[in-house]
């Protein structure tokens, strides 16, 4: 399996054609998303995952890990670490 869609949280994965082998489930590659959402963003940023009402980014302007309202994108919290948000994702995922 390649990124994680469960329960309405999605963590991007690895672009298709990057993988050597397709899995059964795909979800959105980091790089294709990526490419699809930052169109017309004002911020430099990395959207690593998602859930119906959050976005989870990396902010390149202060190196820092947000999660983010899915709507306003109003910074909701900053992470210390790429591991804390992904451990919050996931809890939020299996809630």
């Amino acid at each position: 399996m390649d990124g994680l869609e469960y329960n309405g949280c999605m963590i991007y994965g690895v672009d298709e054609e990057l993988l050597e082998e397709i899995p059964d489930r795909t979800v959105y590659g980091l790089l294709e998303y990526n490419d699809m959402r930052s169109q017309g963003d004002k911020e430099k940023r990395l959207y690593i995952a998602e859930s119906e009402t959050l976005l989870y980014i990396y902010s390149f302007e202060d190196k820092s890990y947000y999660q983010l309202d899915n709507f306003l994108y109003k910074k909701l919290k900053k992470y210390n670490s790429y591991a804390e948000m992904i451990k919050d994702i996931i809890k939020k995922c299996i809630e």
